[in-house]
């Protein structure tokens, strides 16, 4: 039985995470009886088991099941690609064409110059005895001027061309490199098996996966203060295609879901608990050894706590630099505005989802403890509802690029913050102005006491609203005691793990001060870690 070749289109598109699946519709005349249809020139990365195939007959008619199969072609049947070879070729001919010029002209002027060397002398004899005259040596040497700067300057243009025609052709060749795949003469044919009742025509629809398809989600973030602080917000998709084939006026859906080829149930295995055995740390091994009758000297507890820390350090650290857990959160789809053009050359292609106007709040952070510069912030609840999936914005504030940020994911109803830079007019000193040792406590106990001051200056012209955040060191072991002894002003929020923080409000030209200070109680043997020196 040889297939009825049916002519399709490509319709719809929806671009997943690291695929897409595609979407063809066609239409054919069927004659009663069984008979297959074969849409050729599918793409070499097409997913077997991912075909589907509807169809909607004039007739009664049934679907019978479909089957895939590789065709190999000696040159590569898309058109897009043969344009691209046909270009290159095209492109190379006519620089052939000016490389045989420039010799040609080179030819040219090496006559020349063989001409003017052999008659120079026998001009000036000729001259010189009266056989020749005046007149005549130098219409020739005019003549011969005249031709060797023609052949100059019509080599120049010519290697100007070519220049030109050079770059060009890099291109051209950069393209088709891109638009190649690893087997540009393979090819999928899907053939659909059906039974007709009678004659009559059907619409073919067929859909399947193919890989070397992507998209990420893109943000414009504009930041306008006047009137009144506003986030435009454009919402965008950056798809990167080159499964071999173009989707030209599609309807293009970007979805986060990751399909499945499999129809099978996960299976549940079985969940064991077991008892926790904790491992023995010095901390551990001196506080068996203290409950010996003779106790551990201090410098052995000295040197016990002292591991126990680097080992917590350690700790910490592994931790910190562990890659941080991607949240992926529930899966969303969005539906592209029109039908775009994404061709498969492998460069992103920019399709612009939605864009959305939120009022917006401006203010500025600082953790002087860290860097004494102040970051201007905007922050606006995302009334909108779309999910606002993890991407890459680009930021803009009074019609000028500020620079390039990342944003989380941000369901509708939460809060949306984005930073905006460092702004000098804002200037922030942090000092300490109290660091002493106290020497009066009797036993075998020490006492530390510390203070420090924050100073805002706000050399806007006007009133400005000021985040400072620091904190306060937090004990991890039971014989140390951390107590604060002052805060001006209060704190707007004292949280977990000893941060502070304060919501100043400075007008133009104003200096605000905060000052916070805190004792640390320990025993005097005790070596800490992580506060500046201090002499006793």
């Amino acid at each position: 039985m040889n297939p009825v070749p049916v002519e399709t289109q490509v319709a719809a598109v929806t671009v997943y995470l690291d695929r897409a699946r595609v979407t063809r519709r066609g239409r054919a005349a069927i004659s009663a009886g069984l008979q297959e249809l074969a849409v050729d020139d599918l793409p070499a990365g097409l997913l077997p088991e991912s075909v589907r195939a509807a169809a909607r007959a004039s007739v009664p008619a049934r679907l019978l099941g479909t089957d895939v199969n590789r065709i190999f072609h000696s040159t590569t049947p898309e058109a897009s690609h043969a344009e691209l070879q046909a270009r290159v070729e095209e492109l190379e001919e006519q620089d052939a064409t000016l490389g045989k010029r420039l010799e040609a002209v080179a030819t040219r002027r090496r006559f020349l110059q063989t001409l003017a060397a052999s008659s120079g002398e026998a001009l000036a004899r000729g001259i010189a005895f009266g056989r020749t005259p005046v007149e005549t040596g130098a219409a020739v040497g005019t003549f011969l001027a005249d031709q060797l700067g023609a052949l100059d300057r019509e080599s120049t243009e010519l290697e100007r061309e070519r220049r030109e025609l050079q770059k060009e052709l890099s291109a051209a060749r950069s393209r088709l490199k891109g638009h190649q795949r690893r087997a540009p003469t393979e090819r999928q044919r899907v053939v659909v098996s059906l039974e007709a009742e009678a004659d009559g025509d059907v619409e073919l629809e067929i859909s399947y996966q193919v890989t070397d398809a992507r998209w990420e989600p893109l943000y414009d973030v504009w930041i306008e203060e006047a009137p009144d602080p506003s986030l435009m917000l454009g919402y965008l998709a950056q798809v990167t295609q080159q499964t071999g084939e173009a989707w030209t006026g599609v309807e293009l859906t970007l979805s986060t879901a990751k399909p499945a080829l499999s129809s099978v149930l996960p299976e549940l295995h079985a969940w064991y608990l077991n008892a926790f055995t904790p491992r023995e740390t010095p901390v551990m091994r001196y506080k068996a050894a203290a409950a010996m009758p003779v106790a551990a000297p201090a410098q052995v507890v000295a040197a016990a706590l002292e591991e126990e820390t680097d080992l917590l350090t350690d700790s910490m650290l592994a931790v910190e630099d562990a890659p941080a857990a991607i949240d992926e959160g529930p899966t969303v789809t969005f539906r592209a505005p029109g039908t775009p053009d994404i061709p498969s050359d492998g460069s992103p292609h920019k399709v612009r989802l939605a864009s959305y106007d939120l009022p917006a709040r401006l203010d500025y952070v600082t953790a002087p403890k860290l860097v004494t510069q102040a970051y201007r912030r905007a922050r606006a609840v995302n009334s909108t509802p779309a999910i606002l999936l993890p991407g890459s914005a680009s930021v803009f504030t009074g019609g000028e690029f500020v620079g390039s940020t990342r944003l989380k994911t941000v369901a509708p109803g939460q809060e949306l913050e984005l930073f905006l830079g460092v702004d000098d007019r804002i200037h922030v000193e942090r000092r300490m102005v109290e660091g002493t040792v106290d020497k009066a406590m009797l036993g075998i106990g020490r006492r530390l006491s510390y203070a420090y001051e924050v100073t805002v200056t706000n050399h806007h012209a006007r009133a400005q609203t000021v985040t400072v955040l620091d904190q306060v060191p937090v004990p991890r072991h039971e014989s140390i005691k951390v107590r604060r002894t002052e805060t001006r002003p209060a704190a707007a929020e004292e949280a977990d793990l000893g941060r502070l923080r304060w919501e100043l409000a400075a007008a133009p030209g104003q200096k605000v001060v905060v000052r916070f200070g805190f004792t640390i109680d320990s025993p005097r043997d005790m070596r800490l870690s992580g506060l500046p020196p201090l002499q006793d």
